[in-house]
């Protein structure tokens, strides 16, 4: 039975600010059965996030580029990530447990391992300098215990760890319900965590890592606050995704991408961004 303190209800889902995790979850959860069942058959397209280079940029600044390294991606996808560091002749490796990007994994000679994390053996694995978890740690069951064992088993003295996971019920959202009457629109069936930066932070100190660097990405909120009420209007959204590209792209060809990172980092200071990834190291 989890404590907790609030509750919030969006149509037919449940969420409540749980005591115990120091997070927001669904309740009840699924079944590890519902959630195994769900993701080997899921299948969404996906585009490659914006930050990719530049979380390859941090792994390479605490690591080096001796390719004597390991990398693991879970949550691989199409393996967009991880093909960053073919060049750094890095071995690597993906945990993906969706039937339909195993071939496409493998066709980017990438190791993988078509199965959930849960279920798969870690001395198979082997040991890690890298672990990237990019938009996973919503999506589980028991998100500390994926980070204890990857903090016990799999990563080296010293190795880093990247945790991404949207950034939900941020003082923007607070204000775009509060000035346009709107539901808990960031809600979503196949989200069975809600952190924030303060909270993912905690869950990441609890464990033993200590923390290196906190960024996040660009709060799109700005734009509903700002006329741009993309909630609901497809046609908005890929216009103000386009604008938030154009943003950080030409703020890349004027040798400025570390200004951009910057200013993400600053806002992370005070929870505000529309995603949240933190770097940390095992000591």
């Amino acid at each position: 039975m989890h404590r907790y303190n609030k509750e919030y209800i969006k149509d037919n889902l449940r969420v409540v600010e749980c005591i115990d995790c120091g997070y927001i979850h669904h309740y009840p959860l699924p079944t590890t059965e519902e959630l195994d069942a769900f993701y080997k058959n899921y299948f969404e397209e996906s585009t490659p996030s914006p930050n990719f280079n530049d979380k390859k940029e941090s792994f390479v600044e605490y690591l080096g580029k001796s390719s004597d390294k390991r990398i693991l991606d879970v949550g691989a996808w199409n393996g967009d990530f991880l093909d960053l560091f073919k060049d750094l002749g890095w071995e690597r490796v993906g945990i993906e447990p969706n039937k339909n990007k195993k071939k496409t994994l493998e066709s980017k000679e990438i190791k993988v391992f078509n199965e959930v994390f849960q279920k798969i053996k870690y001395s198979e694995l082997g040991i890690f300098d890298a672990i990237n978890f990019s938009f996973v740690l919503e999506h589980i069951l028991n998100p500390k215990e994926i980070l204890q064992i990857s903090y016990d088993k799999l990563l080296k003295h010293n190795g880093i760890i990247c945790v991404e996971v949207p950034n939900d019920f941020n003082p923007l959202q607070e204000a775009i319900l509060k000035n346009f009457n709107e539901s808990l629109y960031w809600l979503h069936y196949t989200h069975i965590n809600y952190f924030n930066i303060y909270s993912l932070e905690k869950l990441i100190k609890a464990i033993g890592y200590i923390i290196l660097l906190k960024e996040v990405s660009f709060p799109v909120e700005f734009f509903a606050l700002s006329g741009d009420y993309y909630i609901g209007n497809n046609e908005i959204g890929k216009k103000i995704h386009q604008k938030r590209c154009d943003f950080e792209d030409n703020l890349g060809k004027a040798g400025l991408n570390h200004i951009k990172r910057r200013i993400y980092q600053n806002l992370s200071e005070i929870n505000i961004g529309r995603s949240i990834m933190i770097f940390a190291k095992k000591p």
